[in-house]
């Protein structure tokens, strides 16, 4: 069974980790760039779950992977208090927008 990653800053990861993720304290965009990259070629994950404040960070990644046709891993963005701005909604909204190739107005 594969395993889910949780990165950004330690009381951020602790929730995840009391409910059996695997953490890994990240404060910055390249801390996160770099362990993101290294959980990808490790394989021994199907979930990464970062703040939402990242979301820019890994937006190639994620693209690198979606042109790749690889639905492994899959990444969730979670608020972290430190800045809130619905990002991760945000994000959704332009994914779907591309996977159906129609603009949505809300």
């Amino acid at each position: 069974m594969k395993k889910v990653a949780v990165l950004g800053e330690e009381t951020f990861i602790r929730f995840f980790e009391l409910i059996g993720a695997v953490g890994f304290p990240c404060k910055t965009p390249e801390e996160i760039r770099k362990k993101v990259n290294e959980i990808i070629k490790s394989e021994e994950y199907s979930l990464i779950i970062i703040p939402e404040r990242f979301i820019e960070s890994v937006r190639d990644i994620k693209e690198k992977l979606m042109r790749e046709e690889k639905v492994e891993p899959i990444f969730a963005f979670f608020p972290d208090f430190v800045e809130l701005e619905e990002k991760r909604i945000k994000e959704l909204k332009r994914e779907i927008m591309l996977a159906i190739g129609v603009e949505m107005k809300v």
